[in-house]
């Protein structure tokens, strides 16, 4: 799962991700709810002093132009997805109502 840095403080309640397929270097699925997504299954987070092995091996499996396309899936939900989430990130709030 990829999520942005800026939808996951500290004490991030839920935010939006999106699946990733490394091995078969494919999106699975549309952007969701981190928690909705995880009450279905078991999912080990990475800690901080693994995100740049995690974000190298990201654009080796997709390189930029795919990875490209995965941050604006992140950053342009369509409303379903945003309607997905549990409690919303300030800045998903901010372009909900704005989208309103």
């Amino acid at each position: 799962m990829i999520g942005l840095t800026e939808d996951y403080p500290e004490e991030a309640d839920d935010g939006l991700v999106v699946m990733v397929d490394l091995d078969k270097n494919r999106i699975i699925g549309h952007q969701f709810s981190y928690q909705r997504i995880i009450k279905h299954g078991y999912w080990d987070a990475i800690e901080v002093n693994e995100r740049q092995q995690v974000l190298k091996q990201v654009y080796e499996s997709f390189g930029a132009l795919r990875v490209n396309e995965i941050i604006d899936l992140l950053l342009n939900p369509p409303m379903e997805s945003i309607q997905s989430l549990l409690l919303k990130p300030e800045g998903l709030r901010e372009k909900r109502d704005h989208n309103q």
